[in-house]
């Protein structure tokens, strides 16, 4: 926050340079345009600051591509307690993608008989084909 004051005074100027008001309502007009500067100065700024971190995140992002049939596992992060977390295993449940809905969504299906659901990508793994997890959808599922 202090630095943000700090950029805000060099774009604007010291505080101390405007003249002292004459009456309690030139003083909460000059107050109203002071915030008014501040928060669009602090809007832009942020803007900023957003875009500079969706481009490191788009830098480091190895989006998933998922199509229709496609097996993986689901991320659970449940926590129990009582349950040491480092022993969880997180990944689990083997799901089928049912329909890529758009970049960041899909339905996906645990079982034939199960009913879908819509998760994020960053939940899921798809392509990955383990033979344990495989005997539960052969036996209900050709594929």
């Amino acid at each position: 926050m202090f630095i943000c004051s700090c950029l805000f005074l060099e774009c604007h100027g010291d505080s101390t340079s405007i003249e002292p008001a004459g009456s309690a309502d030139e003083y909460a007009l000059q107050a109203l345009e002071k915030l008014q500067e501040a928060a669009t100065f602090m809007q832009a700024a942020m803007h900023q600051q957003m875009q500079r971190m969706k481009k490191y995140y788009d830098v480091s992002d190895k989006s998933q591509t998922f199509e229709e049939g496609n097996q993986g596992l689901l991320f659970d992060p449940c926590k129990k307690q009582g349950h040491y977390a480092k022993w969880h295993v997180s990944w689990k449940e083997l799901i089928i993608v049912k329909k890529r809905l758009n970049d960041t969504n899909c339905m996906l299906q645990r079982s034939t008989k199960s009913h879908p659901f819509i998760v994020h990508v960053d939940v899921t793994r798809c392509g990955i084909s383990i033979v344990v997890y495989q005997k539960k959808w052969s036996r209900t599922h050709s594929m």
